[in-house]
């Protein structure tokens, strides 16, 4: 290996990973956070149409790398189990991707960049088709012609929107990682030169004879030297070619071009898209919809549960007593404990519970209808101004947290109230709580950018910069 070909290959390396770094890999993470965003509004959807059910496991799954769910095939009687689950855990793979996954040229290994790309097939959203020849991409392709074919065009027009989304984003992403793996397997071969090659020789004879030679001692060297790495025989057989074919020069002129990166690549002068944080924030705020109308199912049946205990002749006459007097829609006034923050203490809060109940199902119904961009609800904050969006956006954040500090007290007020005998047949809603709170810290993230944004850009008109 020449020195000066060594020199220009380092330092196409470190321009291509440079350029990926800051210009490739931040555009695919906000990809993979839409591709989430809309598989979200899918799966909801699925959900509350009984498509799906809710799995029983998903608390406890631990991830550690991205990798695909199962893809065996299964029974008929069968589907509805093995998708709920398979589904959940393809949400749990986006989540982990998203949020705990680093996006660096050098971490993304082609080893992960197969998994991830495993992931990103796992449904094939452009042919999603009963005729599929893949188990998950039929059995999907079912669900949603069973919604798309009912009676809620809202629901149908969710589902279409969402899976013309994930089509478009599966294939930009696709597109995305061919050049991440060109790139991955440049850097492969890099080590493979740095840390092989220069210690064995090959030589004299046919190119057949050194080929073949070169092989077995790079095979041993590889051995010792890199035994952590998998073996690429393919790539082997391209440095072997770049070194020592005839027409060697060429070859390596040929690597350095496309190994710097396309500056002349043109670059669109926009503006940078303020509101379209927000609107992203909002779809992921609708999530928050299918935890609220379970959360209202949950305390609802709870409520029964208190009011089927059995009550003694001298209860019954104390009670009816009590509705002579009592006005109709204080019926379901319920003394719970609300832990206030601010104080750390906690106080007795009469709740209207009737009243609670349909402010939550009201907000449920509105971030329900935010989940589809083709709503009229949601086009409208489109064609709004970017103050009214946000205000909008504040307003359903504040709304929810409200409800997040008397969920936990009426969780606990009906866990305490529910006769022994049959709390084993009483549903809690942790979970339901704990899933709109994650929701409310990523929907938080996504407007404290926008701020951040804002402020930047005034800050900058303020010393006179042009943006």
């Amino acid at each position: 290996m020449s020195d000066d070909f060594v020199f220009d290959l380092e330092k196409a390396i470190e321009a291509q990973r440079d350029y990926l770094d800051k210009e490739r890999l931040p555009k695919i993470r906000d990809l993979f956070r839409t591709f989430h965003a809309n598989f979200m509004s899918l799966y909801n959807v699925l959900l509350k149409k009984g498509q799906i059910g809710e799995d029983p496991y998903k608390a406890d799954t631990k991830i550690s790398e991205v990798q695909a769910p199962d893809a065996s095939p299964f029974l008929e009687n069968e589907k509805n189990e093995k998708m709920s689950i398979r589904l959940s855990q393809f949400e749990s793979q986006l989540d982990f991707l998203n949020n705990y996954y680093q996006f660096s040229a050098e971490f993304l290994s082609m080893k992960r960049l197969k998994g991830i790309t495993e992931l990103i097939n796992y449904i094939q959203w452009a042919k999603l088709s009963e005729n599929s020849t893949s188990t998950n991409t039929r059995a999907t392709a079912e669900m949603v012609n069973k919604v798309r074919q009912g009676t809620d065009p809202l629901s149908a027009n969710i589902i279409n929107d969402a899976v013309n989304q994930l089509a478009k984003i599966s294939s930009q992403l696709l597109t995305h990682f061919k050049e991440l793996t060109a790139f991955q397997r440049e850097f492969y071969k890099r080590e493979v030169r740095e840390r092989v090659l220069h210690k064995i020789s090959v030589p004299d004879g046919s190119p057949g004879e050194r080929h073949e030679a070169a092989v077995k001692k790079i095979k041993r060297a590889f051995a010792e030297e890199m035994s952590d790495e998998p073996y690429y025989p393919e790539l082997i057989d391209e440095i072997l070619q770049e070194e020592y074919a005839e027409n060697s020069s060429q070859l390596k002129d040929e690597l350095l071009k496309r190994l710097y990166p396309q500056i002349q690549e043109k670059k669109e002068e926009k503006k940078d898209d303020y509101k379209g944080l927000l609107l992203d924030a909002i779809r992921q705020l609708s999530a928050a919809s299918l935890h609220l109308d379970k959360t209202i199912q949950k305390l609802n049946e709870s409520l029964m549960l208190i009011k089927q205990k059995r009550v003694t002749i001298s209860e019954r006459f104390r009670n009816w007593l009590k509705s002579l007097v009592q006005k109709k829609d204080e019926a379901n006034i319920l003394p719970v404990e609300v832990f206030d923050e601010r104080t750390a203490i906690s106080k007795t809060v009469k709740v209207n519970y009737d009243q609670f109940i349909q402010n939550v199902s009201k907000t449920a119904k509105i971030l329900s209808v935010l989940s589809s961009k083709v709503s009229s609800t949601y086009m409208r904050l489109e064609n709004a101004e970017d103050d009214k969006v946000f205000e909008f956006l504040s307003g359903q954040i504040v709304e929810l947290e409200k409800m997040l500090n008397l969920l936990p007290a009426l969780d606990v007020y009906f866990k305490s109230e529910v006769p022994r005998e049959s709390r084993g047949r009483m549903k809690g809603i942790k979970l339901e709580i704990n899933a709109i709170k994650n929701i409310l810290i990523k929907v938080k993230q996504k407007r404290h950018e926008y701020v951040a944004k804002k402020d930047e850009e005034e800050q900058l008109k303020k010393l006179g910069i042009k943006i």
